[in-house]
């Protein structure tokens, strides 16, 4: 394209065509309209209005407008007024394939082209055949239509017409093509400007983000410069060092450090800027010390990151108090600590009551046959003293059992085994095993429920009947003689409410306040009667295991009530709510028939087992087989097939629950009673035990009324 000078050479000044001349300064005014359109518009469609009001006012043109492709159509979106008409209804088709031109004007060629159509005689041009009608109704003589461009593409055409032929030489379509230019500059301006602010926009919707996210993070975030000036303070930040954000921007970060680290961490920040520790550091959490606005200083973890270079060097140090994960984790040592304390007390304790247990069992069982032998009765003076002995044995056996309980309760071993069960049949065995302490202390008992109860209870029923011996136990020591002891049970909606009452010593105010402190025995420890002052301790834990309460209401010498509260079952018993009964005098139990059969005793220790012969002697039915390992024990099993086989738990060869799994194993053995007899009371190996299939768990020492009772239900009963 020819480059066209603004202003007119001398030589088209003088030429002898003065209305060619004249329509050349008029694209000229036209050029310069569009100059200053161009510059003020901001708008696309005021560009577009604007381009075809100038071509019209400052040219010779007596129509022009605007059209842009929209679906294979041109679509005029501007013109001048006195084209207002001549668009009405126009239809110019653009082809979709750009290389077909077949019947396409001059809109639709300059759009393809890319370059300007110049139809200087329109009733004589082939491509506006389908117009000139149109055209001829508006006086149109000639036309022109110029690309315009957004960028790279082509997005329209201006299309200028003319009452004269000829109207366009080379000097004019530059003329043309340079105020098009114009608007097309002005078009890219605002192409540029809407992406720049469009730019802007996704920057500040970034940096609103990255704000909100900095505001709402967890951790204290600080941003610094390469002065270590703060930059950034977000809200965790003031809330960690106790400074609002406008006090603590500009500031210098070691103002957050205590002073005596201040020196150091300067360096270190140093340091970091100037070598390559930032490749090595950055991220990398490392535990340091802060100080708040109030002077307290604190641990933190806190990481470091860097961008930029130079004075535009910026820090970000991403930091956490610590504070309460320090503690946790100090608590949490000793937790551990202690728990492992108490795992190894707990130990201790049950290796230490296993030793003594063994003896214990000797002592005990010894001096009970001593005193109720009848072929050889001892010496007045010498029953006495073996009473004496026999006391302080149980006095070291209850202190033995109550002090492992405690251990495993504090320690949170004991546990609770609820299963379904009777609870009259229970508190009727409570006061048969009480018999003979009532009738050593001169004291009646009594039971204070229906006889024809079947209440069910869900709980632990060996721990129920340890809590009430143990307070029918009390009931009895600190009773006088002639004195009673009564056993009460109520049910409402909600609880079932187990009493033991006594018209004993009873209990004064402060006694009462000093009840559950262990090992204090309000004062009675110098006196006669035997205990350990852990009792009442134990009893008090054991029930709030079974989800229960302990109220206890004494009067001193008018006697004592204990109430033991536990959950109801859902529906009331057979036999109705009534399970109150007048008291009535519990009567001993006489023999019945002497039991018979083979009993077969796997035990190491002679003294053991010569307590065991002693004992099953006073039935001469019975028959005691001694093995002394578990390999001859699983032998006489198999030979023997007895009624009853006790089982020692530590044998010399193997393990006695290993005896007792492989007789469960054994179809010729395997519905064989076994009862297991050790010296072990650990929980976890009685629940062991018995889950192999050990009929029952007794501990040594030996409870003898236990062991007549039990042996006495699993042996066959003999002729009278």
């Amino acid at each position: 394209m020819n480059v066209v000078p603004l202003v007119p050479s001398p030589d088209q000044w003088q030429s002898p065509d003065g209305a060619q001349l004249r329509r050349l300064l008029d694209f000229y005014r036209a050029l310069s309209d569009m100059h200053r359109a161009a510059v003020q518009l901001k708008d696309p469609q005021a560009l577009y209005e604007a381009i075809c009001g100038i071509a019209v006012a400052s040219s010779p043109a007596i129509m022009a407008w605007v059209g842009l492709p929209e679906g294979g159509q041109v679509v005029p979106v501007a013109c001048s007024d006195s084209a207002r008409d001549y668009v009405s209804g126009l239809e110019i088709r653009v082809p979709a394939d750009p290389g077909s031109e077949q019947d396409c004007g001059p809109t639709a060629l300059a759009l393809l082209r890319g370059a300007p159509y110049i139809c200087n005689d329109y009733m004589n041009d082939d491509c506006t055949l389908p117009w000139r009608t149109r055209a001829a109704a508006f006086g149109v003589r000639s036309a022109a239509a110029f690309p315009i461009t957004r960028g790279e593409r082509v997005v329209g055409t201006l299309n200028l017409y003319f009452d004269r032929l000829d109207v366009f030489d080379d000097a004019q379509v530059a003329l043309v093509d340079q105020m098009v230019s114009d608007l097309c500059l002005a078009l890219a301006r605002l192409d540029h400007e809407e992406a720049r602010l469009a730019a802007e926009r996704v920057a500040q919707e970034r940096q609103a983000q990255l704000s909100s996210i900095i505001e709402t993070a967890l951790d204290a975030i600080i941003t610094v410069n390469a002065r270590f000036e703060v930059v950034v303070f977000n809200r965790a930040a003031a809330q960690m060092f106790g400074v609002a954000p406008e006090e603590a921007i500009g500031q210098p970060l070691d103002r957050f450090v205590p002073l005596e680290n201040r020196s150091a961490h300067h360096q270190q920040m140093a340091a970091f800027v100037a070598s390559d520790m930032a490749s090595r550091y950055m991220g990398r959490p490392r535990e340091l010390r802060g100080v708040r606005a109030n002077g307290e200083v604190f641990p933190m973890e806190a990481s470091i990151s860097r961008a930029g270079e130079g004075e535009r060097l910026l820090m970000t140090v991403t930091a956490r108090d610590v504070t309460k994960l320090r503690q946790a984790d100090k608590a949490k040592m000793a937790s551990a600590a202690a728990e492992a304390a108490n795992s190894a007390k707990t130990q201790f304790l049950s290796r230490i009551s296993h030793e003594l247990r063994t003896p214990l069992n000797a002592v005990l069982g010894f001096a009970q046959l001593m005193r109720t032998d009848t072929r050889d009765p001892l010496a007045p003076r010498h029953q006495a003293q073996i009473d004496l002995v026999l006391q302080a044995g149980e006095h070291l056996r209850t202190l033995i059992d109550e002090m492992l309980d405690v251990t495993r309760i504090e320690s949170g071993r004991m546990s609770i085994e609820a299963r379904d069960f009777v609870l009259c049949d229970l508190l009727r065995s409570v006061l048969h095993i009480s018999e003979p302490h009532a009738l050593q202390h001169q004291v009646r008992l009594e039971e204070a429920y229906s006889p024809t109860c079947q209440l069910q209870l869900h709980t632990d029923p060996d721990r129920l009947r340890q809590v009430l011996l143990n307070l029918v136990s009390n009931a009895i020591k600190y009773n006088r003689p002639g004195g009673w002891v009564r056993l009460e049970l109520m049910r409402d909606e909600f609880f079932v409410h187990i009493v033991v009452r006594d018209n004993g010593l009873g209990m004064t105010p402060e006694q009462q306040a000093q009840l559950f402190q262990p090992f204090n025995r309000l004062g009675r420890e110098h006196s006669a009667v035997q205990g350990t002052g852990i009792g009442l301790v134990l009893v008090r834990q054991l029930v709030s295991l079974m989800d229960g309460d302990l109220s206890i209401d004494s009067d001193p010498e008018m006697g004592t009530s204990v109430r033991v509260t536990l959950p109801a079952p859902d529906a009331p018993a057979d036999g109705g709510p009534d399970l109150q009964a007048p008291p009535r005098v519990v009567a001993p139990v006489g023999d019945a028939r002497p039991p018979v059969g083979t009993v077969l005793y796997v035990e190491d220790n002679p003294t053991n087992v010569t307590l065991v012969e002693q004992l099953l002697a006073r039935w001469p039915g019975t028959r005691l087989v001694v093995a002394t390992d578990g390999a001859s024990g699983l032998a006489q099993a198999r030979a023997l097939h007895p009624d009853v086989m006790l089982l020692d738990m530590q044998l010399p060869d193997m393990a006695g629950i290993d005896v007792l799994r492989l007789l469960k194993a054994d179809p010729a053995t395997r519905d064989l009673v076994v009862v297991a007899l050790s010296a072990s009371a650990v929980p976890a190996e009685v629940a062991a035990t018995r889950e192999a299939g050990a009929a029952d768990y007794w501990t040594k020492p030996i409870d003898f009324e236990r062991f007549i009772e039990g042996m006495r239900q699993r042996l066959p009963a003999g002729s009278d």
